[in-house]
């Protein structure tokens, strides 16, 4: 029986890992990432694997500034929807100011907004439908098993996914495929923490 060289079969083992973008090869500088959705911010764009927000899959934004974290995705809710026709905003802690929402371009027509809990329910329910655009929760608690149900139902649709939970959650272990961390705000600037990522992690001051 003869075997194949180590060359060749570097080769054959090359061409089936580059069949499957869904595999992340963590001993290679090579990203298998399919390419993201931007996110309007450039620096972070720059920052994140595959050059935006994840296509599908959670991500996951530790904050207690509701409205800071709601503008850093805003642009890209803004411009999602021509495949599908709603944007679910499910528990928000504080009614979205409608007319700062049409001003970044968001059309309200399509907004669903979602007050009633529990949050988790609401968020699993719009994912597995199939039919948002984006599906954006606030959790305050919520275990790895409940995230991992987020997780699931993004991936299996391929519905953006984004939950807003408090920092202290960042003790916590997370399944999100995107994790970072809001910090320090100033009025001109925001500055955030990629605390996880397929990749590289890193720290970024975007202007506003």
């Amino acid at each position: 029986m003869s075997l194949a060289s180590a060359p060749v079969r570097d080769a054959r083992l090359e061409a089936l890992l580059a069949q499957r973008g869904d595999l992340w090869r963590g001993r290679s500088g090579a990203s298998c990432e399919a390419p993201g959705m931007a996110t309007g911010f450039a620096l972070l764009d720059q920052a994140l694997v595959g050059g935006g927000w994840p296509q599908a899959g959670l991500c996951e934004i530790l904050t207690d500034q509701p409205g800071p974290g709601l503008a850093l995705i805003l642009p890209l809710l803004a411009r999602l929807g021509a495949r599908r026709p709603w944007i679910l905003m499910a528990a928000p802690p504080l009614l979205p100011y409608a007319p700062a929402l049409a001003a970044a371009g968001l059309r309200l027509s399509r907004l669903l907004v979602v007050t009633r809990q529990p949050a988790l329910w609401v968020m699993e329910q719009g994912l597995q439908a199939a039919s948002c655009a984006a599906v954006v929760g606030w959790l305050d608690r919520g275990t790895a098993a409940d995230l991992r149900r987020l997780q699931l139902a993004s991936t299996q649709t391929q519905t953006p996914a984004f939950v807003f939970r408090p920092p202290p959650m960042s003790r916590q272990p997370s399944p999100a495929r995107l994790r970072l961390q809001l910090c320090a705000m100033t009025q001109n600037r925001l500055e955030l923490r990629l605390l996880k990522q397929r990749g590289r992690t890193a720290t970024i001051s975007l202007p506003l």
